[in-house]
């Protein structure tokens, strides 16, 4: 019957909270786990995106650089 008292007394509801944050952070971290795969999928795509247009700028800028130089 103590333990039960002593586990609704302050110290109790202090340690009742420091095992039970820990877990629900857990779970939340848990559960925003694929948003951020997603997001950095995402990133990914677009960083690939971006350096495949900057290729294919770069290589039309030195056509027309060619170009321009073959037509002087």
């Amino acid at each position: 019957m103590n333990i039960i008292i002593g586990l609704f007394s302050g110290v109790g509801i202090i340690i009742l909270l420091i095992l039970i944050i820990p877990i629900l952070l857990g779970i939340l971290a848990t559960l925003m786990i694929p948003k951020f795969v997603e997001r950095r999928k995402k990133l990914e795509r677009d960083k690939a995106e971006l350096y495949m247009n900057t290729i294919n700028n770069k290589e039309l800028s030195e056509d027309n650089f060619f170009r321009k130089r073959n037509n002087q």
